[in-house]
Formats: C-alpha cells, structure tokens, sequence
C-alpha cells in the first residue's frame, strides 16, 4: 500500500550478505564440497535440523547431503495436501525414497496432512483472507499454511531447512546475473528466524550454482536460447536440474514442477483458473463433491474480497490464484563485479523479450 501512495517502485530486500559475497567469482570448491560445507554449517548451529521434504529435486538433494555425509538429521517432515489426487509426490516419491535411505535410527520421519473438515473449518471464516500468510500464491490446498503452523509451531532450537532455491538467471548486455523474485523466496518461510533456505540462504552456495548454471547454458545451449528472459525461462527443467547440480544424468528420475495455468469449473459453471498440476487435481477432486460446494464457494468469496481491497493490477492475468506479477531484488553480476537495481538495469523496464 505505501508504495500505491508514493508512487516509488517496490524492491525485495536480498540478504545483506550478498552485497559484500564476490558473486562474480565461482568458488574454487567443488559442489560437493559447497554443499556438504554448508549441511555441516547447519547442523553447528543447530540444536536440531529438521528438513522439508516435498519429493522434488531441491530437498531431495538436500536429505541426500546430510545422508552421504554422514551429518545427522533430528527429523524429516513431508506435508501432504489432505486431498489423496494431490499428494502423490509425498505418497509415491518422498516416502519411497525416505524409506531406501540408511538413515541413523533416531532420524524421525513425521508426515504432516490435514483432512476436508480442516479445509471446511479454515474456508468458513468469513475473514480467512484477512489472517492469509501463506505467501504469494493463493492456492487452495493448506500445505504452505501448514508448514507455516510448523515452523510457529516449533521450538527455537529446531532449525527448518527448506530447499530453496535454484538460481534465476538473466544475460543482458553480454553479461550474466542473478537475481531474485519474492515469489521464489516466499515470506512465511522467511519471517520465521529458525528456518534456513539451504541454497539461496547462503551466498557461496548460491553463486556456485549460478556458475555452473551459466557455464552449463553457455557450453549446452545456443545463444538464442538464452538472450532473452522468455528464452531462459523456456529452457526446459531437464537441464535446469543438470546445469545447477540437482541431478547427475539425464536418465535421472525427477518430478518436473508445473508453472501450466489450467482450468477447472465449479459447481455453476463457474470458470476457475489455477497454476499448476497438484492445484488443479486437487480442485477437480473436490468439485466432484456435492456436499463441498459451499467450502469452494468460501474460497471464491475470500478470492473476490482481496480483489475488491487491492485490486488486480498485483496479480498474474488479474487473478491472485495465479500469484503476483513479482518484485525484483538486486541483480548480482556474474561475469564482473557489479550489483545493479531493475532501473539500472532496465531503465526502460522489464521486458521478456530484451
């Protein structure tokens, strides 16, 4: 809202520690080496290590740093939607892969879920909407209020580590950076003080990766490929995870996350578009339910009073389920040693196809 009245552009405030990490240098470690520096960080500083395992690749590769290094882990969380059509990652890769690990014995693995009448109870308040922290996505499923519950929930010994977040790129002027969106890094993570983003938390960690991402795109990839953000983010996730570290081949096993826009109708007919594979299974299966209109309909009604307080202009296609347009933080040279704001960078502003 302070923005909407002084007219001054809106900027993620990135950590501090970027501003004097030299990011334009790839660190002489390997990446093994980075990451398992970075686990043991963790664990120093930490009376317990409890870590977010969703399936994908990010915590995947997280729970096999700890593992293969032998850095103990107090406990393993995965969250599950509540809607059986939406939580197949957790039911048929995180819990299979857990359960092939040789995990130390005192290692608890503590699935979290909630159930429809915890859907019916949150959507019946007239003023859910009001009291949303969730973050930037205004998905239907409660998994991201959950893992806020967990981390509000916790002790401030335990230490959540969330795998968070593959590099983001851009070539400009013959140079790379990187740089973050806030929807990448979601705010009810970070107002927690005892949780940690495993990658992007760290400065070093971070730059190894968006070097290896870089010199993988460069030597992969045409330049036609990559000169424009719409080309960069059109690269396909194969080798996204190869570039950055998450896999080793590309024979190897990953759950692609979907940023698709789908649709579903409700009950009336009425036209709901969602982001994403799990949001719309999980959606169609409770539409098929007569019984839970009504916890649809609170949904909707919560939907239309964020509109009508902020409007539209804030969010992707006018539609919040479809998150914000996003607000950039600095862009961090990699090729020299620079740090420019969107203005700078852009003065003309943001475009894909420049």
């Amino acid at each position: 809202m302070s923005t909407t009245r002084s007219g001054q552009p809106i900027q993620l405030q990135s950590p501090r520690e970027y501003d004097t990490y030299p990011m334009h240098r790839e660190p002489t470690d390997t990446w093994t080496e980075v990451l398992r520096e970075r686990a043991q960080t963790i664990r120093d500083g930490s009376r317990r290590v409890n870590i977010m395992m969703s399936g994908g690749t990010d915590s995947t590769k997280v729970v096999d740093t700890f593992v293969s290094n032998d850095i103990f882990i107090d406990e393993i969380t995965c969250i599950k939607h509540g809607i059986p059509e939406a939580d197949h990652e957790v039911d048929h890769v995180a819990l299979p892969y857990l359960a092939g690990l040789d995990l130390d014995p005192r290692t608890r693995i503590n699935v979290v879920t909630r159930d429809i009448k915890d859907y019916d109870q949150h959507y019946r308040d007239p003023y859910w909407i009001e009291k949303e922290t969730r973050g930037l996505l205004l998905q239907f499923r409660l998994t991201n209020l959950s893992e806020n519950m967990c981390y509000a929930d916790s002790d401030s010994g335990t230490t959540w580590v969330s795998g968070k977040e593959k590099p983001t790129l851009v070539f400009k002027n013959n140079r790379w950076y990187c740089y973050f969106l806030d929807h990448d890094v979601e705010p009810n993570q970070t107002t927690h003080d005892n949780t940690v983003f495993f990658y992007s938390g760290s400065a070093k960690v971070h730059a190894k990766q968006s070097h290896m991402l870089k010199n993988y795109i460069k030597s992969t990839l045409p330049l036609e490929q990559y000169q424009t953000p719409t080309a960069i983010n059109s690269i396909s996730q194969n080798h996204i995870n190869l570039g950055c570290g998450r896999i080793a081949g590309t024979t190897e096993f990953f759950i692609p996350k979907s940023r698709d826009i789908l649709e579903v109708r409700d009950q009336g007919g009425g036209l709901l578009k969602v982001l994403g594979h799990k949001e719309h299974r999980a959606l169609a299966s409770i539409l098929k339910d007569n019984d839970l209109t009504h916890v649809i309909n609170n949904f909707r009604k919560g939907i239309s009073a964020l509109v009508d307080d902020v409007g539209t202009k804030w969010f992707n296609h006018g539609d919040p389920q479809l998150g914000t347009v996003g607000v950039f933080g600095k862009f961090y040279g990699l090729d020299t040693p620079e740090t420019l704001d969107m203005d700078d960078l852009y003065p003309n502003g943001w475009t894909d196809s420049l």
